[in-house]
């Protein structure tokens, strides 16, 4: 165990916690308190320095049951630090899943204003959850305003399959005659085919 995840460790059974470790932080299933996640949130930049592995395993550890929270420190990561693409996948997976104060303003731009990014994926299951979409239409129309970056991605295609009428069948099978490679295209076009046999209609959201 590194320094600075002994200091993590010793401040949070400080405050009442009974942790080994990090990994024992991240498998363990009761519910976390905010003043846990303050200090999880204080020491991770420091972690992710001592050790990705036990950064990627810390930050995970916020998706659980717990309170909300400001997730501030985890956009700094997000959008400035030299951390590549798969860690920040998994910090925007995080942002995206976890029980976070509201985000609109800041996921929905990074995926609609910025350049696609292996990082930026990690957002996608924020979209229905933390977009506060209206209607399906408003979601739909989000949705075919990213799909040319985000396509190829499992998490959007779920996305759209779930979300898109009969209507929108013509639409997904030209992007899929459009696609880059043959992989993405048979991905769309199986989308296409399950939104065209789709026996009732999701409910929204």
């Amino acid at each position: 165990m590194g320094k600075i995840e002994r200091q993590l460790i010793s401040d949070l059974n400080d405050t009442g916690f009974q942790f080994r470790d990090i990994n024992h932080l991240y498998k363990q299933n009761d519910y976390l308190p905010i003043s846990a996640i303050n200090i999880i949130l204080k020491w991770l930049p420091e972690i992710y320095k001592e050790h990705i592995g036990s950064g990627e395993c810390l930050v995970r550890s916020l998706i659980c049951q717990s309170d909300k929270y400001n997730p501030g420190i985890l956009i700094d990561l997000f959008e400035n630090s030299d951390l590549n693409e798969t860690l920040k996948s998994t910090i925007g997976y995080v942002i995206s899943t976890s029980n976070t104060t509201d985000i609109k303003d800041w996921l929905l731009p990074q995926l609609l204003d910025k350049e696609h990014s292996f990082g930026r994926a990690g957002l996608l299951d924020g979209i229905v959850p933390k977009g506060h979409f209206k209607t399906k239409d408003e979601l739909k129309k989000f949705l075919f305003e990213i799909f040319d970056k985000y396509s190829s991605y499992e998490a959007f295609q779920k996305l759209v399959q779930r979300y898109s009428s009969t209507d929108d069948i013509h639409f997904v099978e030209q992007k899929a005659q459009e696609a880059d490679t043959k992989t993405q295209a048979r991905q769309l076009m199986k989308v296409a085919e399950k939104i065209r046999t789709r026996k009732r209609t999701p409910s929204f959201p």
